[in-house]
């Protein structure tokens, strides 16, 4: 279409943006940060060590400043980081970051997990003040929660799997909530990462309870497949069990709904 509009332009190719224009973006964004940055008096920082999918490590850092009454939010950096993770390297990685957006005087304090390691290297950079990450230390207290019956969450989660991946089980299941008219909602398979999907998998589960019982003992599921996942379902003397996790949990989640 461009070429019928204008046969004389040349669209851009991925070398031209990586090479050029992407460069070029950065530094004028870079640019006009470090005027704000220059501007601010105080500035609080968050920041956090992941893993790339081809097992690299990667520091990100975000700054936090009050300009013209507003809050503003800045990415300073996601660089990958060399050697092991101790407290002593660290602070040399976070040392370079202050460096070069001209704040080492005016961080007043970071966000961070609470790891020991991070801890040190706050320390070892003299960041007045260390502000645990809450939304980590909520995840902790939720998988210690989640220890309490993870035997039972195993259980549930083999047959959540299986509605999930069988067509013929998912059909039957939906026939079954209508019959004994409960609501037909699908079943919810937690992720390790949300932990308050877990939460929400159990909350499923005991809705259709009933329903997921009526199904596995339907004739049109193979029987070994079936007796299987029978021996899986929830005892009648766990369901207390569950009851409590759920409400022990409930504030969890309410709490980490609001956040996300």
């Amino acid at each position: 279409m461009v070429h019928h509009l204008q046969p004389l332009y040349r669209v851009p190719g991925r070398n031209t943006f990586r090479d050029q224009i992407i460069p070029t973006w950065h530094t004028a964004e870079k640019q006009q940060l470090l005027a704000q940055l220059a501007l601010t008096k105080y500035v609080g920082l968050t920041g956090d060590l992941w893993t790339s999918r081809a097992t690299d490590p990667y520091i990100t850092c975000t700054a936090h400043f009050v300009e013209n009454f507003k809050l503003k939010t800045k990415v300073l950096c996601t660089e990958i980081v060399h050697g092991s993770h101790t407290g002593a390297n660290l602070a040399v990685e976070l040392d370079g970051i202050l460096v070069i957006w001209d704040i080492v005087t005016k961080v007043v304090a970071m966000t961070v997990d609470n790891a020991v390691n991070m801890t040190k290297a706050l320390q070892v950079s003299g960041v007045p003040i260390r502000v645990p990450c809450f939304a980590h230390t909520l995840n902790l207290a939720s998988c210690k929660g989640e220890e309490i019956a993870h035997k039972v969450l195993a259980r549930i989660r083999q047959v959540v799997a299986f509605f999930h991946k069988s067509h013929v089980g998912h059909q039957v299941l939906q026939e079954k909530q209508q019959a004994l008219s409960i609501a037909q909602h699908d079943l919810i398979i937690d992720c390790k990462t949300r932990w308050n999907s877990t939460y929400l998998m159990v909350e499923r589960y005991m809705e259709q309870r009933i329903a997921i019982l009526a199904t596995l003992t339907d004739d049109r599921l193979s029987g070994k497949e079936s007796r299987s996942l029978q021996k899986d379902c929830v005892e009648d003397s766990q369901i207390t069990q569950l009851s409590e996790y759920l409400q022990v949990m409930k504030p969890m989640y309410t709490v980490s709904y609001r956040l996300y």
